[in-house]
């Protein structure tokens, strides 16, 4: 058990995105991060994984943010593609070939094979589920 309160990869961070302009060419996003303590990360994982344990039938859905620690942008944090081009901005690109799966890659790979989930279905084009070990079923 981790008494302290130093980051880890378990703790959560959530990104606010309010658009304050309907149209997209012109969007503002207003970012604000979310820190919970250790406390409630503990709480909410024991929480999640009681859900998995009920579940007869789990798949995972993932985006963007699964990747951003492998050093690939997502579209709307502070770095975000879309962030970024609302400011004028050209998010800067990963190469992709370089780029390895992150610990939650890795979490979704184990727990497809130790049954937990039956499915992963991402929107992802990096890789990196691929790389994990996660075979494509199509």
């Amino acid at each position: 058990h981790r008494e302290d309160i130093s980051p880890s990869p378990f703790d959560c961070l959530w990104f606010h995105s309010v658009p304050t302009h309907n149209s997209m060419s012109k969007v503002q996003e207003d970012v604000t991060e979310f820190f919970d303590s250790a406390d409630e990360v503990k709480a909410k994982v024991a929480a999640v994984a009681n859900l998995f344990r009920a579940s007869k039938f789990s798949t995972l859905f993932t985006g963007a943010g699964l990747s951003t620690s492998a050093g690939i942008p997502d579209f709307r944090g502070p770095c975000g593609v879309w962030t970024l081009k609302a400011q004028g901005k050209r998010a800067v690109g990963a190469d992709l070939t370089k780029c390895n799966p992150t610990i939650g890659h890795m979490v979704c790979k184990a727990l497809l094979d130790t049954q937990h989930v039956k499915h992963i279905c991402s929107q992802n084009v990096d890789g990196l589920h691929r790389r994990s070990g996660v075979e494509s079923t199509f």
